[in-house]
């Protein structure tokens, strides 16, 4: 394993870490540091300054209450070159759009939707989608008058009557929505306080003042953070909390891939002279900054520091010196509005590969009407065949919006024998005729 894959895992562990935990300690005072250290790695969620109270009560509204919606999705697209796309493509791309319209009532796990696809040469390709309970249906006249519609039960024996592998599938696919209780997270606190408590020794940490902030670190060697991820990763592989929140036939796979990564771990050659330093940088009792750097013979190999603001956070890596990556998370509010930015550079000192995503939800304080849109953007910058040996910017943009209305009389009609073929419960002889008649709607006998 890499040295980046070993900083990723670190990550990954210690964002977890932040986002289960919660008040772990009232008070720095009379702490040691290692106490000092683990209190507020637990109980500070790194990204606590960008959540917002009306976006939760939107989320939550939507389980509850039904709504309509309309929106519509559309792409953008400039410089062809790069993308190998002809002229004719792009336009065609830059004047179609996918419209959709349709209800849903999650409390009763019920929703349609009309999607038609406007391939701006007058052609529309419309398509229905039904979800009743467990059972999910599409119509097109390209296929059939009636949804064909598949429920979600005994999976294999349905692929089994198309002649298709079954062994990977589940029975089932389940899909799990259970939240952590709080006494579930105070559990999961204890136990990986414990762990650390076990495995870090009070030498290893250290204290200092740099201007207005508290900087605690913990440095230890290489080898001991092989030790400490491997400990973190045993426990997380039997731990009946977490694996409680997945699907049985998820868990042996996640099993499975804590095993690859351990013995990933046991691959790793590690050496004296390299060491990991974890530093916290604390203001008015707030963890404002967090810094992990890989040191490799008394030079820093890898940093990556993560800084928040009141309504930002920033992170950023470096390999040695350069700057290889950054994330950077904006919040803004502005009257009934809440929107998003979210931006990743790729190498911005070589060749820019910048993926942007901005999120905004018009008329979300009223809970009401709400308009989401999406625009996702990606660009890169490539060397010119110019010969001033300029840089040439490739752009492609999706741009999604959905206007949501809650309404309390929202009726959605169920999948029924008069406007479905349930493929669980149809015959051999009724799935040949549907076949027949779909290669009949396509034009293909």
């Amino acid at each position: 394993m890499k040295k980046k894959n070993l900083l990723a895992l670190l990550i990954i562990v210690i964002l977890l870490g932040a986002g289960v935990a919660y008040a772990y300690f009232a008070t720095d005072a009379f702490k040691s540091d290692k106490e000092i250290f683990l209190s507020h790695l637990l109980k500070d969620n790194m990204f606590s300054n960008l959540q917002d109270e009306k976006l939760a009560e939107y989320i939550k509204k939507q389980e509850d209450t039904a709504y309509t919606n309309k929106g519509e999705i559309s792409a953008i697209v400039n410089g062809d070159e790069s993308l190998g796309l002809t002229e004719e493509t792009i336009e065609m791309l830059n004047k179609s759009k996918i419209a959709f319209e349709g209800k849903t009532d999650n409390s009763k796990k019920m929703s349609e939707q009309t999607i038609t696809a406007d391939l701006s040469q007058g052609f529309n390709i419309p398509i229905s989608y039904k979800r009743d309970a467990d059972v999910f249906g599409i119509q097109s006249d390209f296929l059939d008058t009636k949804y064909i519609a598949v429920r979600n039960e005994n999976l294999k024996a349905l692929l089994e009557k198309f002649n298709i592998d079954s062994e990977d599938v589940p029975d089932k696919i389940e899909i799990s929505k259970e939240q952590f209780t709080q006494k579930e997270l105070k559990t999961l606190q204890k136990k990986y306080v414990s762990v650390l408590n076990e495995n870090l020794e009070d030498e290893l940490f250290s204290k200092e003042k740099v201007n207005s902030q508290t900087v605690i670190t913990l440095k230890m060697s290489e080898e001991k953070c092989v030790y400490l991820l491997n400990e973190i990763l045993e426990t997380v592989k039997d731990d009946e909390i977490l694996l409680s929140k997945m699907s049985e036939t998820y868990q042996e796979n996640f099993k499975q891939q804590i095993d690859e990564i351990i013995e990933e771990l046991k691959e790793i050659e590690t050496s004296e002279a390299n060491v990991v330093e974890i530093s916290i940088y604390i203001e008015a009792r707030n963890m404002k900054k967090l810094g992990i750097a890989m040191i490799e013979d008394d030079t820093t190999a890898i940093f990556m520091a993560i800084e928040n603001d009141t309504n930002q956070t920033t992170m950023k890596i470096y390999e040695e010196e350069a700057l290889i990556g950054e994330l950077n998370i904006l919040k803004e509010t502005s009257g009934n509005d809440l929107s998003y930015t979210i931006q990743i550079k790729v190498n911005p000192e070589e060749e820019n590969t910048e993926v942007s995503l901005k999120i905004q939800y018009n008329n979300l304080f009223l809970l009401d009407n709400v308009e989401e849109n999406y625009e996702v953007k990606l660009s890169y910058e490539s060397p010119s065949v110019n010969a001033d040996f300029s840089k040439e910017t490739t752009e492609l943009s999706i741009n999604y919006k959905n206007l949501k209305t809650f309404s309390p009389n929202v009726e959605i009609e169920g999948l029924n024998d008069n406007n479905a073929i349930i493929l669980n419960d149809a015959t051999d002889e009724e799935i040949q005729n549907l076949i027949i008649s779909i290669y009949q709607n396509l034009g293909l006998m």
